[in-house]
């Protein structure tokens, strides 16, 4: 979806993340991803792999706050 509209269009895309600081208190942490030249000539999976590392790197940056809506693993 997003890799392949920022591709077509030739526009990108900004991560943005709140971040939990304690009850009621919350900060935005945004990035604009694919102001690269060479950005709208990279596949699709390329660019789905950037989005991914960026969201990989909050994930390692706050893990206490990543949650999973879904049963990972099954057993």
């Amino acid at each position: 979806g997003p890799a392949t509209l920022a591709i077509k269009y030739n526009c990108p895309v900004v991560a943005a993340f709140c971040i939990r600081r304690d009850s009621y208190h919350y900060i935005l942490k945004s990035k604009i991803l694919g102001e690269e030249e060479d950005f709208h000539q990279k596949d699709v999976k390329e660019v789905t792999q950037i989005f991914a590392n960026e969201i990989e790197e909050m994930i390692k940056q706050y893990p206490e706050q990543w949650t999973w809506s879904y049963k990972r693993w099954r057993s």
